[in-house]
This record gives structure tokens, sequence and C-alpha cells, in this order.
């Protein structure tokens, strides 16, 4: 009896242990991580090889720049060998897959960002000893991402060297003339485009329930300099300067009778940069 009870529980032992093996993992291995994978680093024009391991992806990762298309293709020195590969974006601060393809010793794709991004290429496939390649080709605009400021003091420092001497001196004209100063703001993950009122009031610190007014377009901020004594050529280069700082440029105003002016725009890191003065309305 005693042998039999031991056999039914080296077998309860054992199958717990291969159902706890056949599970999938719900958590995702992490940024820049793929679970067990050698990681490869790829950039554009280049090719990168990596040898497959029993039971374990092949992974590379890069980054892309929005608004031009790139194609990924990877390669199997075994031209017999089935691939099936998964493309995958950061998005907040987990990987949300963008594209898969299938094929038989070569599969390829090829995407069009509207921002940057980091990518994450992993391939299944293939046997213990396979070398795999990847490829990683510019096919339209400008895939690679450019050199930016990623924290807001460096932002901002930017920012400060592009526009400090237009702007020094300039009082922008309301009932109580107020100085405009550099700002730069951490953004929250994954957004992307213009400034939301809800994601400024975060960056800020400031309550929720804080009035924003979205009513001023960024010309009638451009207006408000002229009428405050700036010439249409330094308010022109001022603009100019700035955009060469950031994109999705917007206008919020927060609080109310001094109000908090807010001209603001992510620079290609993502980090919110742009001016701040106040406006007195009583």
């Amino acid at each position: 009896m005693r042998q039999i009870t031991l056999l039914i529980s080296i077998i309860s032992c054992l199958a717990t242990v291969a159902c706890a093996t056949d599970m999938p993992s719900e958590t995702d291995p992490g940024i820049g991580q793929a679970t067990g994978a050698l990681t490869e680093t790829l950039v554009f024009g280049a090719t990168v090889t990596q040898p497959v391991k029993s039971g374990q992806p092949a992974t590379w990762l890069f980054q892309a720049n929005g608004g031009g298309t790139f194609s990924l293709a990877i390669n199997s020195w075994a031209k017999s060998a089935p691939l099936l590969l998964q493309l995958q974006r950061v998005v907040g601060n987990s990987w949300s897959t963008v594209k898969t393809a299938g094929g038989t010793g070569q599969v390829q794709v090829q995407v069009t960002p509207t921002s940057a991004g980091q990518y994450r290429a992993v391939v299944q496939g293939g046997k213990s000893g396979l070398t795999l390649s990847a490829q990683l080709l510019c096919m339209k605009g400008n895939c690679e991402v450019p050199t930016c400021p990623s924290t807001p003091n460096q932002a901002k420092a930017s920012v400060q060297s592009a526009v400090g001497s237009l702007i020094s001196g300039v009082l922008y004209m309301s009932e109580s003339d107020r100085p405009i100063e550099v700002v730069a703001l951490s953004a929250q993950a994954g957004n992307t485009g213009a400034v939301q009122p809800a994601e400024l009031l975060k960056s800020l610190g400031k309550s929720a329930s804080t009035v924003v007014d979205k009513s001023w377009t960024v010309t009638k901020f451009y207006q408000g300099l002229q009428l405050s004594g700036m010439s249409p050529s330094a308010v022109a280069a001022l603009q100019k300067a700035l955009e060469s700082q950031g994109t999705s440029w917007t206008v919020l105003r927060t609080g109310q009778t001094a109000i908090d002016v807010w001209l603001v725009g992510r620079n290609g890191c993502g980090v919110l940069v742009g001016l701040h003065t106040v406006v007195v309305e009583t």
C-alpha cells in the first residue's frame, strides 16, 4: 500500500510539473528582453546574424522614426526552415504586437510608423544550431530616430539655447505685462500628438479639476507677441526656432484671473517643451 501511495504521489508531482511547464506566462518579459533569448541590436543598413537555441526565440531590438517606411527581413541559412516573426513596439511600459508574418526560409514585413518608437523583432522557428540573419532597411523618408534631449533639464537647455535671445526682455501684454520663460516637462508614457489638458495638468502636478482653456490657437499666441512689441520678423524667427525643437504645437491656459499660458509641443524624445507666460484677465 505504501508503494502504491508513493507511486501515485510521484505521478501527481510529474503531472503538476508538466502542467506548469505547458502553462503560458502572462507576464511580459519587459522592455528590451525576451525570455531566454539572446538579444541583438539592429541599425538601419546593417545585417545582424544570430544563432538559434532550441526552444528559444531569436530577438532583435531597434528604433525607428515616424513618417519613414522601413523593411525588416529575417533570413534562415536553412532555406526550408519555417519562421514566424512578431514585430512589436513599446506602448507605455509594455510591448504591443504591430505585425506578424510567417514564411519558409525568409520572412519580411514593411511598416510606416506615425511616430518614433522602439521595436522588437521576435522570431520563432528553426532547430538548434540554425543561424538567422536580420536586415533593417529604410525604404522611404527618414527612418532613423534623431538624437534629442531625453530629459526635461536637457530639453529646457536646448530650447533656451535656441530661443533665449529672442524672448529676453519681452513682456507679454495683458492687464499686467509678464515675462516669457522656457519650459520643459516630463510627458506621460505612450502619449503622442498635441498635448491634451489632462496630460499637461499631470505633468505640472496640478489637480485634475484645474480649469483648462483650449480656446487660444498657436497663431493667437504669436499675435499677442506682436502686440507686445515684437516685430513680425522677430516673431517669425521665434516660431522657426521653436519648431526646430518640437512638433504638435498647441496652446493651453490654466487657472483664472492670473492665467498661465502654455505654448507646448513635443521634442523627438517625447519631452514636452515650449514657452510659458501669464496673462491677467479680471
